[in-house]
């Protein structure tokens, strides 16, 4: 674990536009980074365009503590965007959260894709790096 700090979080959005849409609307929560995805452009894009895609990394990940909200930090490989997932279990992006200082940078973005071309996530081999930040998974190795 790596953060605690406090964000607003979208739960159950169809993409990234209506995440920033709504996030006027959440409250803060308490949250800390478990795990870190760095992703290829294409690949981030395509997770911004359908949240609800399935992908085999977020299974059994996130959930709520005492502590806060567990989540994944994903950062985009070329632009540094950073996303933030607490899938609850799941194998979908359920509570989305983004950095209030990066809401133009992402509507910029999702205004210039062409949304006609992304490809899905849930085979992709593309992962650049994937690291656990949890204190079991460190101590075990995995």
């Amino acid at each position: 674990m790596i953060q605690d700090k406090t964000m607003m979080f979208a739960s159950k959005y169809n993409d990234i536009n209506e995440v920033m849409n709504s996030l006027i609307h959440q409250r803060y929560d308490t949250y800390i980074i478990d795990y870190q995805i760095t992703m290829e452009r294409a690949l981030f894009d395509s997770l911004l365009c359908d949240l609800f895609q399935p992908f085999n990394y977020f299974k059994d990940k996130g959930g709520y503590s005492d502590k806060g909200r567990h989540v994944i930090k994903i950062t985009d490989k070329d632009t540094g965007l950073k996303l933030f997932v607490d899938p609850s279990g799941y194998n979908y992006a359920r509570y989305v959260g983004i950095e209030v200082i990066d809401i133009s940078r992402f509507r910029a973005r999702y205004e210039s894709m062409n949304k006609n071309e992304l490809k899905p996530i849930e085979n992709s081999t593309s992962i650049e790096h994937f690291t656990s930040l949890r204190a079991f998974d460190l101590k075990h190795n995995r």
